[in-house]
This record gives structure tokens, C-alpha cells and sequence, in this order.
């Protein structure tokens, strides 16, 4: 009975963790008069193909259902086969290359150019009708070395001025997006930009990325019950399935076996697979943070067949990310509006051992906000916390969890507690075309409607002010008599 739940249980979190590689951005639209708005979207927002333009054209990722439903099949029999005689490395010998076959489609040569004839069907025309009243959207192939897409977003503002005749464009990328937008303005300058909002962007990388490059790689059992409460819009029903789950003993099982998983097949599994395939793409570089970075490339890749590879990721790490401060000051200093949010309060992907960073739960707090001090998940910086940087202003959350007086930028960086992901509503959105619309450089302290911190009400999906009365979380009683309740209707119990 433990297995079967197991394993059905397992689909569901692999779905859940495979969706994270591909959010989809909540998205009303932005607009300015006679200023076009350009999103740059983030990792795999836009389907890779092979072939394109010839009869052998097909999607290659996100992994179709039928090769998704082919590899299920192949391993259905191996995995009951291991959960009982834990025979990991037979398991393996079937695992690695259903695992390989799924990815290598999308994978690179040692120097970083695509392995096969993939990429994304580029549109680089304006909507039919347009008339500045809709966001415009770049998009770009995530595997590929940002300075290079970096030059498709000149030659598409280059184009959309023209077509429009505007002087100027406002960028607001978000996740990835920020990636591309950062290497876009190192080589390009903010000339062309009126405003640039980074919204929930990876500019200072991702934890996740750095953990996962450097090998380390577990699961724990309360991560995962944090991180499904978090993801679910009904907290209390959540905390049920977490309560049935742990009643059927699914986690107490499950967590030991996918641990002990990793540990028989880690190696083979980074050998076989992952270098091959994720570490030789220069996009998944741009997200490694600087803490790991050189640790990374000593783990993941071989000074002598990766040396053109290394190339092109050291120029965007050091020139990019590592200068970020001085490429924003001058977005600054050329009279561009400039705006970062940043959101904080969720359970990251619980596949590493860095369990207590604030996240958005894909992306680092510390990283979208350019700096900001987070207390660690489920506390607080402590009543006694005086904020770190005496400038005059409180940059201290109402929850006293985040100190944003040691951003880049804390006059021009909101933060939003318990929003997932670029999951954007209209309230934010709102605040978005407030920043666009305003007339000179707003700040946190500007309009009392968008103060510094926000928090999200899941239910009304509304945003409001952080200082406004949080609602209680159930207590545990009240948790289990509703999962009795659930029980009694479901079973008739006598």
C-alpha cells in the first residue's frame, strides 16, 4: 500500500518540480502612451523545436506527452522492481538512459553551441492592430549565451522603434528575462529604455542552480510539506493532504528512498546526463551564483573540452553579474526609471540542501531583490534586530523578515509576501503601470497606495499593504478534525 501511494505520489511532486521550469507569467497587460512595453520572458517560456521549417520539424521541450507517457512505461516495471529489492544500480542501468534520451534533444557541444538543429520560431513582428495598448513580448532560446541573445533584443527594440516611431521603449523582464535584459545593457546602455522594472528576476543567479551544479543534491521530508502549503491557494487543505499523506506513512517511506536514491546514482546520474546535457548550455551558466560559481565549473566541467564554453560564461558572470551595481548606476545616471520586486515567504524546490532561504520558491530573495538581508524560512530577524543600514528610511518589513536597507537599491525595490513565482495579479500590475507612467523616478515612500512591503491574500488573490492584520494559520486540531471530517464523509466510518 506504501508503494502504490508512493508512487503516486511521486508523479504528482515530479509534475509539480517540472512545472518550475516552465511558469508561465500571470500577464495583463502593461502599457504607456506612445511608449512600447517589452517583457522578456524567463527559462522555457517558449517551446524549443527541431527542424524548423522542414518536414521533420517536431517539439523537443518542454517533452511532449507521448515521450513522457514512453518513458513512464519503461520505467513503471523497474521502479516497483527497486522499491522492493533496492537494487539501485539495475535501476539505474534503466533510469539513466530514459533520462538521457528525454533531455539530449536539447543538449550542447563542449563549447556551448547546440548539439542538434534547435531552437525557438522566433516573431519579431508587432501584434496586428497595435496601438501601444498591449504588453509586447521578446522571447529567446534560454540554452544560449546571454551576450549573444542579448544582440536579438537590440536588433527587436531596434525594430519596434522603427515601426512604432518612439524615441524609447520600457523594459520589464521578469525571472530569467533579467538575465538578457542585464547583459543587454552592459553591451547597449539604457539610451533606448525609459524604465526598467526587474520583476522577480535571476540577475544575481539562483540558489537552486548553484546547489544542484555543485552537486548538492537531497530531499527533506518537512521541505516538501512546506513547499506543497505554499504552492496550494487552500493552505488548511494542504496541510490535510501533508496529515494523510504522513498518516499513510508515504513520507516516512518515500523521503528514505529517494535519499538513498541519490546517493547510489548521483554520480551516474551527473556523469551520464547532467554534464552533458544542462552544464554545457551557457544560459543555465548565467544562473549559477557567484558563492558557487567557481566551484561549479571545477565540478561540472573540463578546463580543455569546455575551454570555448568557459569563455562565453566567465565573460557574462564577471562582466554581468558580478558588475551588476555599476551597470544599474548607470540606468541610473542616464535618467532611466529604474524598479526591482521581489518576493519572499515560500519553501524553495526541495531538491537541495538550502531548506531555509527566503524564496518566491524558485528563485532567492537575497538574489531578486539585489541584496536584501532575509531572516531564515519560518523566523523572523528577532525583536532586538536593529536594520543595517541607518539611511533615515525603515526598510524593515512589518514582519521583521526582511531588512531591505541592504539592497543595491532599497528606495526602488517592493517586496511581496506569499506571492509565488511571477504569478503576477492585478494589483500588481497596477503598481507596474504606476512605476511606467510616473513622471520622474519613483520610490517606495512615493504613494502611500505601494508601500515597500506587500502581502498576498490567496484566496482574493489581492495584494494589500503588509502592515494590515494577517489572518491566523489553522491550528493542528483544527487541521485534523477537518481531516477527519474528510475521512468520515469519504469512508462512512462506524
Amino acid at each position: 500500500m506504501k508503494r502504490r501511494l508512493f508512487i503516486s505520489a511521486m508523479a504528482v511532486f515530479i509534475a509539480a518540480v517540472l512545472s518550475c521550469t516552465s511558469v508561465v507569467p500571470a500577464f495583463a497587460g502593461a502599457s504607456v502612451e506612445g511608449i512600447p512595453v517589452i517583457n522578456i520572458e524567463g527559462i522555457n517560456s517558449d517551446t524549443l523545436y527541431e527542424n524548423i521549417g522542414t518536414p521533420e520539424e517536431r517539439a523537443v521541450f518542454v517533452p511532449s506527452q507521448e515521450a513522457i507517457l514512453k518513458a513512464s512505461a519503461r520505467l513503471a516495471l523497474p521502479l516497483s522492481r527497486v522499491l522492493i529489492d533496492r537494487d539501485f544500480r539495475r535501476f539505474g542501468d534503466t533510469f539513466i538512459p530514459v533520462a538521457y534520451d528525454i533531455f539530449d534533444p536539447i543538449s550542447c557541444n563542449p563549447d556551448g553551441t547546440s548539439k542538434y538543429n534547435v531552437g525557438i520560431k522566433s516573431d519579431m513582428t508587432l501584434p496586428q492592430g497595435y496601438q501601444f495598448d498591449r504588453t509586447l513580448t521578446f522571447n529567446y532560446d534560454w540554452r544560449r549565451d546571454p551576450m549573444s541573445v542579448a544582440d536579438d533584443l537590440k536588433a527587436y527594440i531596434d525594430y519596434v522603434k522603427r515601426e512604432t516611431g518612439s524615441k524609447e521603449i520600457d523594459l520589464i523582464p521578469n525571472s530569467m528575462g533579467g538575465v538578457v535584459a542585464a547583459a543587454y545593457l552592459m553591451k547597449y546602455g539604457s539610451a533606448d529604455i525609459d524604465t526598467l522594472i526587474l520583476r522577480s528576476c535571476a540577475v544575481q543567479g539562483v540558489s537552486l542552480v548553484g546547489e544542484l551544479f555543485t552537486q548538492n543534491v537531497s530531499v527533506d521530508e518537512q521541505v516538501i510539506k512546506n513547499f506543497i502549503r505554499g504552492m496550494m491557494k487552500d493552505e488548511a487543505l494542504a496541510d490535510e493532504i501533508n496529515l494523510g499523506l504522513d498518516a499513510a506513512g508515504v513520507y516516512g517511506f518515500g523521503v528514505g528512498f529517494v535519499n538513498e536514491l541519490i546517493r547510489e546514482l548521483k554520480g551516474r546520474a551527473y556523469d551520464e546526463v547532467l554534464k552533458k546535457v544542462y552544464a554545457t548550455m551557457p544560459g543555465i551558466w548565467s544562473l549559477v551564483p557567484d558563492k558557487y560559481y567557481e566551484n561549479a565549473k571545477a565540478m561540472m566541467l573540463d578546463e580543455q573540452a569546455n575551454a570555448a564554453l568557459i569563455e562565453k560564461i566567465d565573460a557574462y558572470h564577471y562582466g554581468v553579474q558580478c558588475n551588476l551595481k555599476k551597470i544599474l548606476d548607470g540606468v541610473i545616471e542616464s535618467g532611466t526609471k529604474l524598479a526591482l520586486t521581489s518576493n519572499y515567504g515560500l519553501q524553495g524546490i526541495p531538491l537541495t540542501p538550502n531548506i531555509y532561504a527566503q524564496t518566491d520558491y524558485l528563485i532567492d530573495t537575497v538574489y531578486t531583490s539585489a541584496g536584501a538581508t532575509c531572516a531564515p524560512l519560518g523566523s523572523d530577524l528577532g525583536v532586538d534586530y536593529i536594520q543595517a543600514v541607518a539611511d533615515g528610511h525603515n526598510h524593515l518589513s512589518a514582519d521583521r523578515v526582511v531588512d531591505a536597507s541592504t539592497c543595491m537599491y532599497p528606495e526602488y525595490t517592493w517586496f511581496i509576501k506569499g506571492m509565488v513565482h511571477t504569478q503576477f495579479n492585478a494589483d500588481y500590475y497596477e503598481m507596474i503601470s504606476w512605476i511606467l507612467n510616473a513622471d520622474t523616478q519613483p520610490d517606495v515612500f512615493s504613494d502611500a497606495r505601494y508601500p515597500q512591503f506587500f502581502i498576498l491574500n490567496k484566496a482574493e488573490n489581492t495584494l494589500s499593504p503588509l502592515t494590515a492584520p494577517q489572518p491566523g494559520a489553522p491550528t493542528l486540531i483544527q487541521n485534523l478534525a477537518r481531516l477527519l471530517d474528510a475521512l468520515q464523509a469519504a469512508f462512512v466510518l462506524r
